[in-house]
């Protein structure tokens, strides 16, 4: 074949490839070849530029983990309606690997730092900004949100620590709220602070000292709750609650019924405390007594 021929047969595969590509509806998605790993790592890869698990990619999702532009966000989101589904990442990500570039890896999104510790006083001062001495809704949720306090509403929150009904949270209130952000703050980075954010025990079951003011009366350390009875009961937190620990909690009261006899009243295996399943057995209704057969039965009869 001739330098002319070659020229033709090429001139024919390219029209042939040409029409190929094109013989799909443009306004259709491209259909691609199967390849499970390739598909398992554009999955991958969108799944960390999807930082809020939304099930798309924002623009500002876009542009901090690829850093791309508004031109180069727009080479992604076919439809112009603001955002990179699944199937136009996926679009994208073959357009550049078959043009023989390299899709780099998303770079997933940096934690932001917490706010410094704050003392009830200093939450107050950071976050009161209509300055009228007391955290609103609104400001108690910017507060939970900047320290990353999970799995709770601000009126959750609210609602455990408003003592007075304000629907506020004035400094008093918020000494228990400090107290819960610090304790959580201790547990940061820890293997198992994601489970243990994971519960309300967690969050609100952690034992918080009460201020201590002039003249005040000692107390046991605040439990906000919501939690388990037996939870709250269970003072040293070793699973089982024995007479050192109502002591504890009833101190500095002293009642006329010793806690070693409640104690022994309810310690149905003898152990000298009390389990979860006991305490539970403790607040069922007693079963009614059996009727006794020997008694004669009560006269039907009317007594004129």
């Amino acid at each position: 074949m001739g330098t002319k021929g070659r020229a033709v047969a090429v001139a024919g595969l390219g029209a042939a490839l040409g029409m190929l590509a094109f013989a799909q509806d443009p306004l259709e998605p491209m259909v691609w070849p199967a390849d499970e790993q390739e598909a398992a790592r554009i999955a991958d890869y969108f799944g960390l530029a999807d930082f809020d698990g939304g099930g798309w990619i924002s623009f500002e999702e876009a542009s901090q983990s690829m850093s791309v532009d508004r031109d180069g966000f727009a080479r992604f989101d076919g439809n112009r309606d603001g955002r990179i589904q699944f199937e136009e990442f996926e679009a994208r990500y073959r357009e550049v690997l078959a043009r023989g570039g390299a899709f780099e890896r998303p770079r997933a999104p940096e934690k932001a730092p917490l706010p410094p510790a704050r003392d009830a006083a200093g939450l107050l001062f950071a976050y009161d900004s209509d300055l009228n001495g007391a955290l609103s809704l609104a400001e108690l949720e910017t507060l939970l949100v900047d320290y990353q306090v999970k799995n709770t509403s601000a009126a959750f929150a609210l609602s455990q620590f408003d003592n007075d009904g304000s629907e506020r949270l004035e400094r008093g209130e918020l000494e228990y709220l400090a107290g819960l952000i610090a304790t959580l703050r201790g547990t940061a980075g820890t293997e198992d602070s994601e489970a243990d954010a994971d519960s309300l025990e967690a969050l609100f079951g952690t034992p918080i000292p009460r201020p201590k003011e002039p003249g005040s009366v000692p107390a046991p350390p605040r439990i906000s709750g919501p939690v388990r009875p037996f939870f709250r009961l269970d003072y040293d937190g070793d699973g089982a609650i024995d007479a050192a620990d109502l002591e504890a909690l009833q101190f500095p009261l002293t009642l006329s019924v010793r806690s070693a006899t409640v104690i022994a009243a309810l310690d149905r295996d003898g152990d000298g405390a009390l389990s979860q399943d006991e305490l539970t057995l403790a607040f069922e209704p007693a079963p009614p007594p059996a009727a006794d057969q020997s008694s004669p039965a009560p006269s039907s009869s009317t007594p004129r």
